[in-house]
Order: structure tokens, then sequence, then C-alpha cells
């Protein structure tokens, strides 16, 4: 498998500047009549509030609390350090509310790369050969730390783009889309950013889900196709629908990610947890003690290296942080 494939960070993309995407989500649905305008090209209703909105959306997830379901990806982006980039992969997704998320990225059967969050920490784990660690700390996470795995957003809102967690309206506001197919919710998010869930009119299904920066422009968003039934382990009778096909896109590097799930399961109690421990992953995976560092060391060391105008390769390949060996 190259080394320049992960669907978290891709070490070639942009000169060095990786790639970050959580496995997106989204309820898709159909289009909804275009709302009557008046003559000076306004609707001429309002939107229903968006507790109305989104209301469908979270009765249908809020069963799900312990998500598995299998992985097929594809990268895509034109600008490579040898060329366009186009790669495939397998893995696994696994998601425990309030918000700790694992993927892991796999050829072959061999796995490449595992990446996630949990309660507390965010993690990067590259265990081609020699193996190696970032761990960051969310209550210090920065965007130039965050930058070093081309996360576009704070790790606690990448989830809100799965889908899978319903959507709290209360500090929300819904309007029309322009072309009154849509509504769209917003809602305030970390970093400056604001969080919008794009519904289809009448129906309110959740079709899109985007993450804006301070000045309104897209940092990320995410789109769906295809729906699969949820298997609950712990109760079969209940029901729950996750999308089959996801399409992300970063405009800035003008990255796609196509992510596949296959056969979703609620496993309840059933869910391993420790998939949430970097500590725990540290070990199941034999990465030595002297090749695990820190987050916010390595952003410390990316800012000093871009400050002295050096080269801005993959920030770990040739001078790994503090502490670790590095790949």
């Amino acid at each position: 498998m190259s080394r320049r494939f992960g669907p978290w960070i891709s070490e070639g993309l942009g000169r060095g500047r990786p790639v970050l995407i959580g496995a997106s989500v989204l309820l898709a649905g159909c289009s909804g009549p275009v709302k009557k305008q008046d003559e000076a090209g306004v609707l001429a209703e309002p939107p229903p509030p968006a507790r109305v909105v989104c209301a469908p959306h979270n009765e249908g997830v809020e069963a799900l609390d312990r998500v598995w379901a299998r992985t097929e990806l594809r990268l895509t982006a034109p600008d490579g350090d040898q060329g366009p980039v186009d790669e495939t992969a397998e893995g696994h997704f696994q998601f425990a509310r309030p918000g700790q998320v694992s993927l892991t990225v796999s050829k072959v059967g061999e796995t490449y790369f595992c990446l996630g969050s949990g309660a507390e920490r965010y993690w990067w784990m590259d265990l081609r050969r020699p193996r190696w660690a970032l761990i960051g700390d969310l209550s210090r996470a920065t965007p130039e730390a965050v930058a070093l795995l081309g996360v576009p957003v704070h790790p606690v809102d990448l989830i809100d783009l799965v889908g899978i967690l319903p959507i709290e309206p209360s500090d929300g506001e819904a309007s029309w889309s322009a072309d009154g197919r849509s509504v769209v919710v917003s809602s305030p998010g970390r970093w400056g950013t604001t969080r919008q869930w794009v519904f289809s009119a009448g129906d309110w299904r959740l079709e899109g889900v985007r993450i804006l920066d301070e000045r309104g422009e897209v940092r990320c968003e995410s789109s769906l196709a295809g729906a699969s039934r949820v298997e609950f382990r712990d109760d079969p009778s209940r029901i729950a629908v996750v999308p089959t096909r996801v399409t992300v896109r970063v405009p800035e590097s003008r990255t796609t990610i196509s992510i596949r799930l296959y056969d979703p399961q609620n496993r309840g109690t059933g869910m391993n947890m420790a998939v949430f421990n970097p500590d725990h992953l540290v070990r199941a995976y034999n990465i030595p003690a002297d090749s695990v560092g820190s987050m916010e060391e390595a952003a410390s060391r990316a800012a000093a290296r871009k400050s002295a105008a050096r080269p801005e390769d993959a920030p770990f390949e040739r001078d790994p942080p503090a502490g670790t060996k590095g790949p």
C-alpha cells in the first residue's frame, strides 16, 4: 500500500498537507418541491422551526449508541506530490456516544492506519514499519495541531458530519436554501465555525452536513446515498437506518473521500470500548513507547520548521516529533 494513503492523513497531498475526514454519514432523500417566491425572489413563507425539521432525523438515530460497520474507502485528489492521487482501502468504522470514533484503514487484510478520538484524546497511528503514533489532548487541540492530520475543524465537531447523532435544535435556526428545495439548520461550532444540516423540504430527510469557517466558506461537507437497516445486537426489534454510500469533500485541498458502509450493527453492550483508548491501542499494535509522540509537540515542531522555511514534506517522514523514532 502506498505510504501516501490515509483518509485522515495523506502525507503527500498538497506538498505535505494531509487530509482528514471522519467517516461522514448522512440520510439522503428526494428533493422537495420548490417553494413559492414573491416578486422580489424572496421565499413567501418561513420554514418550520428547527425542532420540527430535526424531529424525524432525531427519532431515526435516537437508538444508535454503539455502531460498528465494515468500510471501503476511496481517496482522490488532483495534486499529490507525484501527481493525481486515486487510492482505495478497506477498514472498520466504530462509534460510541457521546462522540467517540475509531477508524482503521487496511489493505489485503493488513491494517496500515488507526485513527480516532475518545472522551479526552485523539490519535493517529501508522502501523507500517517502523510503527509510530501521535496522541493529542482534546482540551488542548488547536487548529495548528489538528492541521497536521488535515483536520479542517475541531475533532469533536467532526462527528456531526457523520449524521448519526441527534441534532440539538435549541441553539439553531432554520432557513430556506437559495433554491427553496431544502431547509438549512445552522448552529455555532468550535473555533468560530458554523455547522449546517441540510434537510430536504417536506420529508425532512438529512441530505448533507457542512462546516463553514468564520467567513462563511465551506471547510468540509458531506453527502450520501443509499440506506441500510442497522442490526441491533441487544434488541433485534429496534429499527434504525444508516446510509451505504458517503461522499466527503474538502474544498481547500480539492480532496474527495468516498466511503461505503457494510453490515452496520448497533452492538450495544457487546461493543469493545477499548478501541477508543489510545493507550490500549498502542499496546495492542505493539508500538514502541519511544515511538509514541505528542500531537502538540508535533505541531510546535512543524511550526518551527515552517518558520525556518524548511521543505514542507510529510511532517513526520524525515523529522519525527520529539520523543519518537517516527517513520
